[in-house]
């Protein structure tokens, strides 16, 4: 009948008033809050409404859908039906909305209201969200107290929903942060901040879809999140923490290693074991700690996180000492708060120069060298060149990586580019200078460390770049920390594989921290060298680099090459009838030198360690039938309950005579 309605523009339109008044339409209206209806959702499945609104008293209502599931109100309209003879319709515009039998509704008090809400059947949860920037997780039957909070965003929530496929919660709050929960866990798996999301203006509408696992996001513009989940470690693989590791430090006075992760966990390690001292959690609430040092004295320990703000440790027992937020300005012990004013983007790395000095390096490649005792900016480096290698300049780890800039001006002194021997050419990440300054480490995005002899570099007119004296494949993620420990001579890599790991200067592996197997720092037997880690060697991007897994050369070019010792000495056919025709007597001496120099250089023999000992990092297999799962069996017939003495005249046998005996012996008897 609809369709026959006047139409505006282009559809059938019916007024409010007019609706009502239709014999099949049955209309309800209800007082249920006090304040602004702020949501208002109908969930079938278990045919209710739920409204929310500011109002502490009335925040959210979950109600029936029928006119009154109230006995007593359907027992009062059906005796007025039989007395009257029909039922009584009031207009329904006229009188004043009357509110819901008790009965009829459940009421749920939250402070300072709710402005939006989820609801989960699967999982019977009920989730809320509001002003006070806090979660709540209710029992949607039992409105009296929440089963839980969630504490992490800081502005109001604008929009939450409830994934129940992938077990998680996913809320946005007014300033553009986006969050992930565990519902089982009841913590924040993950932050998207709007700087890395690029969601800025003012929020008008979100929606997340199950079928394209994406949060949708409407502000200034339309953005799509989309879910991917990180791979957790595999259960074989030794990891130091169970998310990414964003940085690491090393104690010198309690000869501590300490490691802060993405999920704001702070773990103390001891330097000469490896083995864990203490840990404790929620050093920033839910925001990733993005960088770390020491007070001038090493005894305490100074965070800084996502959420703006420093703390200040005493990290042998997990105490927080102080906390600064923006607007303050100095520090106790010393040490100077690096505001807005300092950097125009996020800071996020800090190291210290004792007695004075301070360094800060800034997501937008700026580094600011501060005085500790006036508060005052000493200098900028603000001329990052195009090269990935001076782009991480900014990153420092320490006040030695100036040493390639001019100490009284910024103007950059000298740079150079990656070795030849970096095949992937990717972005350095960390790097750090001994103390004679004489090497520098260089780590990159994959997980490679280089080493670059530097010591005559940039102090004259020579501009010839350094080449790596070394390099090793230390992580297979990109490297977050990264410090040289002089006294012994050691260095200290940490990466978003979770892991933290021990190598000595000259790259041999002494251990993951939290292996099992403990380690002494001066007892190089203890080490894990020669071995390798596992998950380094079978990662595709570690293989050596080979002229022929390149595609650049053939098999028989490389049989049949010069030797670079005797190309100017011998000839190419000299050097082919050597190949082919061997001396008559090989020595042992020979044999040795051979194996060192030709079969197996430093790369093929990890390759061959591993093909070695793989076998030792797999699972013992149980499954499958055993030899005796084959065995043929038999039954045996039951043997009668009465004993019957065998007839042995047949065989001619006494059976009271041993076979043993002698015959003089037996007649005798």
């Amino acid at each position: 009948m609809w369709k026959k309605l006047p139409k505006v523009e282009n559809v059938p339109n019916i007024g409010i008033d007019n609706a009502v008044l239709s014999p099949n339409v049955t209309y309800i209206r209800w007082k249920v809050h006090q304040d602004w209806v702020t949501k208002v959702k109908y969930f079938p499945n278990i045919r209710a409404i739920i409204s929310t609104s500011n109002h502490e008293a009335s925040s959210l209502i979950i109600g029936c859908v029928l006119p009154s599931t109230n006995i007593r109100q359907q027992i009062r309209e059906i005796s007025e039906v039989c007395r009257d003879g029909k039922a009584r319709r009031a207009p329904p515009s006229t009188g004043s909305p009357q509110p819901r039998e008790p009965g009829d509704q459940t009421v749920f008090p939250v402070y300072k209201g709710v402005t939006t809400f989820d609801l989960s059947k699967q999982h019977n949860l009920l989730v809320t969200g509001g002003m006070d920037r806090v979660l709540r997780l209710w029992n949607p039957y039992v409105p009296g107290k929440p089963t839980g909070f969630l504490k992490g965003h800081s502005s109001p929530i604008f929009y939450l929903c409830i994934s129940s496929e992938d077990n998680c919660i996913f809320s946005v709050s007014m300033d553009n942060n986006a969050k992930i929960w565990d519902i089982q866990d009841q913590s924040c798996l993950f932050t998207a901040h709007p700087k890395a999301s690029l969601v800025r203006g003012h929020i008008s509408a979100c929606l997340y879809s199950p079928s394209t696992k994406g949060l949708y996001i409407a502000s200034d513009s339309l953005a799509l999140l989309s879910l991917k989940t990180r791979p957790q470690p595999q259960g074989h693989l030794t990891v130091s923490h169970k998310e990414p590791v964003m940085c690491c430090g090393y104690s010198r006075e309690f000869r501590q290693v300490v490691s802060c992760s993405e999920g704001s966990v702070i773990k103390v390690w001891d330097f000469d074991t490896g083995s864990q001292v203490f840990e404790f959690g929620g050093a920033h609430g839910q925001s990733a700690i993005t960088c770390m040092t020491f007070d001038p004295k090493g005894k305490r320990l100074v965070t800084g996180g996502r959420d703006g703000s420093l703390k200040i440790w005493n990290f042998n027992n997990g105490q927080c000492l102080k906390t600064l937020r923006k607007g303050a300005s100095k520090l106790a012990l010393g040490m100077m708060v690096v505001a807005r004013m300092g950097h125009k983007d996020d800071i996020l790395c800090v190291a210290q120069c004792p007695p004075s000095l301070l360094a800060t390096g800034s997501y937008d490649g700026e580094v600011i060298v501060w005085n500790l005792a006036s508060g005052h900016i000493l200098c900028r480096f603000t001329n990052p060149l195009p090269t990935d290698f001076c782009n991480a300049l900014s990153q420092t780890t320490g006040l030695n990586q100036a040493e390639l800039y001019t100490p009284s001006s910024p103007p950059l002194r000298a740079s150079f580019p990656q070795d030849p021997k970096s095949k992937f050419k990717q972005q350095i990440t960390k790097f750090a200078v001994t103390k004679e300054d004489t090497s520098l480490y260089a780590a990159d995005q994959l997980g490679y460390v280089y080493v670059y002899h530097v010591k005559t570099y940039a102090l004259g007119s020579e501009r010839t770049p350094p080449t790596a004296e070394n390099y090793w494949r230390a992580h297979t993620g990109s490297i977050t920390g990264l410090q040289l420990i002089n006294n012994d001579r050691v260095l200290l890599t940490s990466s978003i594989d979770c892991t933290v790991r021990l190598w000595s200067a000259y790259g041999e592996f002494i251990g993951t921290f939290g292996q099992q197997d403990i380690w002494s720092i001066h007892t190089p037997s203890s080490w894990k060298h020669p071995a390798v880690p596992y998950e380094i060697l079978i990662d595709p991007l570690s293989m050596p680099f080979h002229p022929i897994l390149q595609g650049k050369t053939s098999m028989s070019d490389v049989i049949y090459a010069d030797n670079t010792e005797t190309a100017h000495t011998e000839s190419n056919s000299d050097l082919r009838s050597k190949l082919r025709h061997p001396p008559q007597y090989i020595s042992d001496t020979d044999i040795n030198e051979e194996i060192k120099t030709l079969c197996y250089p430093e790369e093929h023999g990890k390759r061959l360690r591993h093909e070695i000992f793989k076998q030792t990092n797999k699972t013992p297999n149980h499954g499958g039938p055993k030899a005796y799962h084959s065995l043929k069996y038999f039954e045996i017939i039951n043997a009668p309950a009465t004993c019957e003495r065998p007839d042995l005249s047949l065989a001619g046998i006494d059976p009271f005579i041993s076979s043993f005996l002698k015959p003089e012996l037996a007649e005798s008897k």
